[in-house]
């Protein structure tokens, strides 16, 4: 298996080509790992992708060896505002195919991708949805550290 990862950017041919296969893999995440998840994400990014304005950063995981348009996992952050300064949300890191192993470089090579967004929008803070401890736990690997808890209520 031979992971790498590829930046969503509407200049890119083949990115075009990949974006059901993203949108899909987004609203799949929402759906079964958020509670009351929708589809806002893959809707926000879809309508993010086609603008000049950076917004969101989307990053696909494509697997050298798998069949063409298929994705091994993928992240997906975007701008927020928090206590009046904007910063970087991640509100999704997936992987849907490979091992521990393969993920462990790929996993540091994909921070640093995001690192460089934050960097080249002036953003100082990056956040990260971490809905179960196994999640917090890879966040933590790379200076993350617990912030203020998030608590949410939704009506119905």
């Amino acid at each position: 298996m031979s992971l790498s990862p590829l930046i969503m950017t509407k200049s890119n041919p083949y990115c075009w080509a990949l974006m059901p296969a993203f949108t899909r893999a987004i609203k799949d995440f929402a759906v079964s790992h958020v509670t009351g998840g929708t589809d806002e994400c893959a809707q926000r990014f879809e309508c993010a992708f086609g603008v000049a304005f950076n917004e969101m950063l989307g990053i696909a995981i494509i697997d050298s060896e798998a069949p063409p348009g298929t994705l091994a996992g993928h992240v997906i952050c975007g701008l927020e505002t928090y206590l009046g300064k904007q910063a970087c949300m991640v509100y999704q890191f997936h992987k849907e195919s490979g091992t521990s192993d393969d993920w462990r470089e790929l996993n540091k090579g994909l921070q640093a991708l995001i690192d460089n967004w934050c960097h080249t929008l002036g953003l100082t803070e990056i956040m990260a949805m971490a809905e179960t401890p196994s999640r917090a736990r890879l966040f933590q690997q790379f200076g993350y550290g617990s912030g203020p808890t998030f608590m949410r209520r939704i009506f119905e």
